[in-house]
């Protein structure tokens, strides 16, 4: 949240998306970190384990202002950071305290004994636990013998995960552990701030930004649904900052629409886009993620981008059957047979998540391209509703009202962000009789060139409430026919 851009020092070869920068979005986590351990505790955290250790320099100051005094986080980020300043010394200098100044602010960081803590959350679970114990007890009265005569080992296990290996939740592990600890000379337990409170701390120099997995954060941004995701927060972010600058929103209603915001930007939304790690409940997420986005402008009263219903995990699934020609139907509420024939379908009927499925009218979504025109129709029973819209997300956004059975009329709205919409000229043609059709010239929608991409979704309002969408999830896309295609399909 802090700067987007920070993912390049230690992968300077990503991709990322554009540029986000909302240090003060991270402030606002942090302080509400420290009002969660206020209310639960009754006093102020100390320490902090960022989100799977994850740091940066201008992170700092940001700590120390919400009440920090010291933070922990992997070795790795403490050696990356000594290697890029030309440190050629030992790893046995990792344990010892360590202190990190930056922007006027100074805070002291124990870095984590990784192959240990790593030892305790994915191994001793699967070994018999006075094995386990033994195991570590051994490693750190090695590491007692080699590391600074003031030094402490720092084992700091990533969430709950570990735990929930064990068959008794590591009762019996700990048991055997925290016994063999007692009974070892030279070695004992302290806690973080017990040890940090009189110690000073080395310099680390500048630090190094990254996290305990790989000293990167590439399991959170760089790949394409993992960019998207962050291109939908800072689009939304920029939508709420509006509206708060325009001074017509209620704090009540921007409070609510910010904490939406603030669940959007959760570290563990993005553990699950990209190709680093999958779960049978990858959609759920997705849904969920999306959903609270959608509330901050459904909050304020506007309907959310159209791409916002579009799942970002990748799905394999068309929906609808692209169209395979250019078409020229005549223009009505139900055209014959082959005059959409080489059309796209979409069949609204098979839609189950669709809403009001009692009263669903619609029976299928017909599209197409020819020279010049885009071409529509619904089929469905009669009256549709006393509005229908199409909402297009590409190639540019654009929204079309057709009056229904109160006037029929056609006007067309543009937009830059997919937000605010601003009405423009629009020389449509449409039909009833049985269904509606529309077309609409390539020049009103602003389309440019032969193939482009196209996607939308079909909105129908009775009662002043959208009743009917479709798709009731994710877009009708396709690719305008291009004259290659026309020649491959063709037919006599």
């Amino acid at each position: 949240m802090v700067d987007t851009d920070s993912a390049k020092r230690a992968m300077p070869w990503v991709r990322l998306p554009e540029r986000l920068q909302a240090p003060e979005d991270a402030l606002v986590q942090l302080e509400k970190a420290q009002a969660a351990h206020q209310r639960v505790f009754g006093q102020k955290a100390r320490g902090l384990w960022p989100s799977e250790g994850s740091v940066s320099p201008e992170v700092i100051p940001l700590m120390a202002q919400a009440g920090f005094e010291y933070f922990c986080t992997d070795e790795m980020v403490l050696f990356r950071g000594l290697e890029a300043q030309g440190w050629k010394g030992k790893h046995s200098e990792l344990f010892q305290a360590w202190r990190v100044e930056e922007g006027g602010s100074a805070m002291k960081v124990l870095f984590r004994e990784r192959p240990l803590s790593d030892y305790i959350g994915f191994t001793a679970s699967r070994t018999e636990p006075k094995v386990a114990a033994e195991h570590l007890r051994v490693h750190l009265e090695h590491i007692a013998q080699v590391m600074p005569s003031d030094g402490v080992v720092l084992l700091a296990l990533d969430g709950e995960n570990a735990w929930e290996a064990f068959p008794d939740s590591g009762e019996a592990f700990l048991d055997e552990f925290y016994t063999r600890l007692r009974q070892t000379k030279g070695l004992k337990s302290t806690t973080l701030g017990g040890y940090l409170g009189t110690r000073a701390g080395r310099p680390v120099g500048r630090l190094h930004s990254g996290s305990w997995i790989g000293g990167n954060f590439d399991i959170w941004i760089g790949d394409p649904e993992e960019n998207q995701g962050w291109c939908w927060i800072k689009r939304t972010r920029d939508f709420l900052t509006q509206a708060k600058e325009g001074g017509q929103v209620t704090k009540e209603v921007l409070a609510a629409a910010w904490e939406d915001l603030y669940a959007a930007q959760g570290s563990d939304w993005f553990w699950w886009y990209g190709p680093d790690f999958q779960t049978d409940s990858d959609t759920i997420f997705d849904a969920l993620f999306r959903g609270r986005l959608q509330n901050v402008y459904r909050r304020l009263g506007v309907t959310p981008p159209a791409g916002l219903s579009v799942p970002i995990c990748a799905t394999g699934t068309q929906l609808g059957t692209p169209p395979v020609r250019e078409i020229e139907p005549k223009l009505s509420g139900t055209g014959s047979y082959l005059e959409w024939s080489g059309a796209g379908k979409y069949e609204a009927w098979r839609d189950q998540g669709a809403m009001a499925q009692g009263d669903r009218r619609v029976r299928m979504v017909r599209y197409g391209v020819g020279e010049s025109d885009f071409h529509f129709r619904l089929d469905g029973k009669e009256p549709l509703g006393e509005e229908v819209i199409l909402d297009f997300h590409q190639p540019s956004p654009v929204r079309i009202r057709i009056g229904g059975e109160k006037d029929g009329k056609v006007s067309l709205e543009k937009s830059k962000d997919g937000v605010v919409y601003e009405a423009e000229d629009c020389s449509a043609e449409v039909a009833g009789g049985g269904g509606l059709g529309l077309r609409i010239p390539f020049s009103s929608l602003g389309w440019r060139g032969d193939g482009v991409e196209v996607s939308f979704l079909v909105r129908v309002i009775r009662g002043g409430v959208e009743v009917e969408r479709y798709p009731d999830r994710g877009l009708i896309e396709f690719r305008g026919p291009t004259r290659a295609l026309d020649m491959k399909n063709w037919y006599i």
